[in-house]
């Protein structure tokens, strides 16, 4: 199985009317058809909106930094899977799946050790079919081009 860095965004708005950019990862049927990567986590960073529910220019980067960090550690051996994130309402949400939840939180741990400490919380489930994965994936909100 290759992994591919193949990537769609959408727009939504959520409860509250915040502008939410919906990141999702295309043409990974493969690994979710392998029953490999079982238990989903969702990485989530929170912070304090903007007026449309973005995050300010220091969050940005933070935000950027982690993610950076995140998936070369997370996806170099298939541990996990970066499926997509969501951004917005004062959420960054970053959705993995895979192997194993212990390996996976020491190398998050591993990832983010010398950066300040961040504001997270974790969310995570059983979802050998991936379900979660297959909204995002079909969510049929406003499709934007791929940046090149």
């Amino acid at each position: 199985m290759v992994l591919k860095d193949n990537w769609e965004t959408a727009l939504a708005l959520d409860e509250a009317g915040n502008d939410v950019v919906i990141t999702r990862r295309i043409g990974i049927d493969e690994f979710r058809q392998s029953g490999k990567f079982p238990f989903r986590i969702d990485v989530i960073y929170t912070y304090t909106p903007d007026g449309k529910g973005m995050p300010n220019e220091e969050d940005s980067e933070l935000i950027g930094n982690m993610e950076e960090r995140l998936r070369p550690i997370m996806e170099k051996d298939k541990l996990a899977i970066l499926t997509g994130n969501y951004l917005g309402g004062g959420k960054k949400y970053l959705a993995f799946y895979t192997r194993n939840v212990d390996v996976f939180f020491e190398r998050l741990n591993e990832a983010l050790d010398d950066m300040p400490e961040l504001p997270l919380t974790f969310e995570g489930e059983e979802d050998r079919e991936w379900e979660e994965y297959m909204l995002m994936r079909d969510f049929d909100g406003i499709t934007l081009p791929e940046a090149d």
